[in-house]
C-alpha cells in the first residue's frame, strides 16, 4: 500500500486526473489529494552502482568498453585495460605516449 501511494505521488505530475481517482478509490480513509502530499524521500546509497562502464579509446577512436568496479583507481583501470585480451592487441609492439583519463567516463591511449 505504501509503495503504491508513493508511486501515485511520483506519477501525479504526468497523469494528475487518473492518479487522483486511484488515490480516492484506494485510500478513501485519508481523503487527501495527492498534490498536497509530500514527495517521497529516497536513499542515495541505493541508486549508486557497484560497477561502471568505461569507454576505451586508442588514438581518439573508440575500440570498446570495459566494466570496472566503481571505486577502482586510475592505475587499476589502466591495468585492467592493458591486460584485457580484447584490447591487448592494440598495444603489441606499440609505445604508449600518453594516457588520458576522464573519471567515470573514458580512457584514451595515445600510441605510436
Amino acid at each position: 500500500k505504501k509503495v503504491l501511494e508513493q508511486f501515485l505521488i511520483i506519477l501525479n505530475p504526468f497523469a494528475p486526473h487518473i492518479t487522483e481517482e486511484i488515490n480516492e478509490k484506494l485510500f478513501f480513509d485519508l481523503n487527501e489529494p495527492i498534490s498536497s502530499k509530500s514527495w517521497p524521500i529516497y536513499d542515495e546509497k541505493l541508486i549508486l552502482s557497484q560497477e561502471i562502464t568505461i569507454a576505451v579509446q586508442v588514438n581518439g577512436k573508440t575500440k570498446g568498453s570495459i566494466i570496472v568496479n566503481s571505486n577502482a583507481t586510475e592505475e587499476n583501470i589502466y591495468e585492467a585495460i592493458t591486460t584485457n585480451s580484447e584490447f591487448s592487441r592494440y598495444f603489441v609492439d606499440k609505445q604508449i605516449v600518453k594516457k588520458i583519463f576522464v573519471p567515470g567516463r573514458l580512457v584514451n591511449f595515445v600510441i605510436k
